[in-house]
């Protein structure tokens, strides 16, 4: 369960009767060391790499939870016009070791899963087919991406805690409500519905069956966006849409903040090549604040802060995801156990600070913090006038081969930081455009301004940020009132998160 969850080889290649060359790269990524190796690019259209991670898992019939990870795999391809685009997969794969393929009905990516139950390192080498029509003889750049996710299976569970700010409830009593099916909720305080403590719950509304409740299986990252992954994001745009996607202009001197200015708040994302008027710029990690960008403690694992709504959507838009709803995100959070007053991802509602870093900036990053009891770990803020460590953490610090739920901050599907670092921005069910949400992938592919795309997703105006951040004051009594950690707490609920702020980031799911 720890560590960064995305990587990507990058290849050339010829389209053409019988002609292949290749170049390329690749880097282990630490701890689940998430590798893709060996890119090769076939004549009749497979694409070869090698894969293998780390603590992997495939829970055993019987066994609770009942889930298991894997890595979302998609292809992009660049020609002599330079613009990237996203290659749509057939379904007749082949794959070695102990490993299997899921395919996925939209043909934008596949599952890549062990093929037994059992943990530890899973390993072989996927060939893919290319689906027909995309590629003329010419030359090309290939990039295949991987994203590490694990699986939220079907299951009945429960939303609100009864005492968070502004839970969501049954409408007829503050007690928790319970999701049994994808059948559609009414909203309104009488009984078998759904309610909030908002100002513009949209009472008399319905939460559609079309809308992801939870219930259903899902995949969900691991882990939140991290700053390199938004870098490779970025490194695959043109520069009118990176202007859109980051917050100064691409065309900006090497080595300027990406998505803000001032302290921020430990996000190294910077301009390392310029656009110019025929080229995009290049994006780089810097966290060192030195000339050289990219280096071994340059904070590329740590949380990608400074994101807003439409970044994050147009990140899971191209990377083919969709966001998260806020009645999964308490379904990913929480699992099938019935909530208690502001409990928070790990399962109770005690917190230790994470705030003494060591090995700052690698992809070994952690703290010196230790849990013990019932108290879990997370990046958060202490009261008011305490110490705290002032921006993002790596994803999966606490998470160690010997880490527990508790000492790893991990939700019950093994998902990582849901309380705290950055802030989780999900669908609303309190907004009337959120509720207009039908689940739709992300299709790889962005406007020409660089704007997400998909069929009913919302604005701002749709959406909510749940989880709290490094900031979040959490006091370990259940008087106080703020606490932002807690799975069920909704203080955001009536506002749009349509700014760049410090605390803010998000990951993606996909529907399966």
């Amino acid at each position: 369960m720890n560590s960064r969850q995305m990587k990507y080889f990058t290849c050339l290649f010829r389209c053409a009767a019988s002609l292949v060359f290749c170049l390329g790269f690749n880097q282990n990524i630490w701890a689940n060391n998430l590798s893709i190796s060996n890119l090769s690019f076939t004549q009749n259209q497979l694409v070869q790499c090698q894969i293998s991670w780390e603590n992997s898992w495939l829970s055993a019939v019987g066994q609770t939870p009942d889930n298991h990870d894997a890595v979302w795999v998609f292809v992009k391809v660049k020609g002599t016009d330079g613009i990237w685009r996203h290659l749509d997969l057939a379904q007749n794969h082949l794959v070695t070791g102990n490993l299997q393929i899921q395919n996925v009905s939209d043909h934008k990516g596949i599952f890549v899963r062990r093929n037994a139950a059992g943990e530890g390192l899973s390993q072989g080498s996927i060939s893919l087919q290319i689906a027909d029509n995309q590629l003329t003889a010419g030359n090309y750049q290939l990039k295949i991406f991987g994203i590490e996710m694990a699986y939220v299976p079907q299951s009945a569970f429960w939303v609100g805690d009864t005492l968070s700010n502004n839970t969501l409830r049954s409408g007829a009593k503050n007690t928790p409500f319970q999701i049994s099916s994808e059948n559609a909720i009414s909203i309104g305080s009488t009984a078998q519905s759904l309610y909030g403590n908002t100002d513009n719950q949209p009472q008399g509304e319905a939460i559609a069956a079309t809308f992801p409740k939870g219930f259903a299986g899902f995949y969900a990252m691991k882990y939140e966006i991290t700053q390199e992954q938004y870098a490779d994001f970025l490194n695959s745009l043109t520069s009118m849409q990176q202007t859109a996607r980051t917050a100064v202009s691409p065309s900006l001197s090497a080595g300027t903040n990406a998505l803000g200015s001032g302290n921020m708040a430990r996000n190294g994302l910077i301009i390392a090549t310029p656009a110019t008027s025929t080229q995009a710029a290049i994006y780089a990690c810097n966290a060192n604040n030195n000339t050289v960008y990219n280096e071994a403690d340059d904070g590329q694992n740590r949380a990608c802060n400074w994101l807003n709504w439409n970044d994050l959507a147009a990140y899971l838009d191209w990377a083919a995801l969709r966001p998260m709803t806020e009645l999964e995100f308490e379904k990913a959070a929480r699992g099938t156990t019935y909530p208690a007053p502001r409990d928070m991802a790990w399962g109770t509602n005690l917190v230790t600070d994470a705030n003494t870093t060591a090995q700052d900036g690698t992809a070994a990053e952690s703290v010196t913090e230790t849990v013990t009891g019932d108290y879990g770990l997370s990046n958060h803020a202490l009261a008011f006038g305490q110490t705290y460590l002032w921006g993002v953490l790596r994803v999966g610090f606490g998470a160690t081969a010997a880490s527990n739920r508790l000492s790893a901050g991990a939700s019950q599907y093994g998902l990582m930081e849901l309380s705290g670092n950055v802030w989780e921005t999900c669908v609303s069910v309190s907004k009337t455009e959120g509720l207009l949400f039908e689940g739709t992938h992300g299709d790889g592919a962005l406007s020409e301004a660089g704007e997400a795309n998909a069929n009913t997703w919302p604005t701002p105006n749709g959406a909510i940020n749940r989880g709290g951040g490094w900031n979040s004051l959490v006091y370990n009594t259940l008087t106080y009132q703020f606490r932002d950690l807690a799975v069920s707490d909704r203080f955001y609920a009536n506002t749009a998160p349509s700014a760049r702020r410090n605390t803010s980031g998000g990951r993606g799911v996909r529907t399966f």
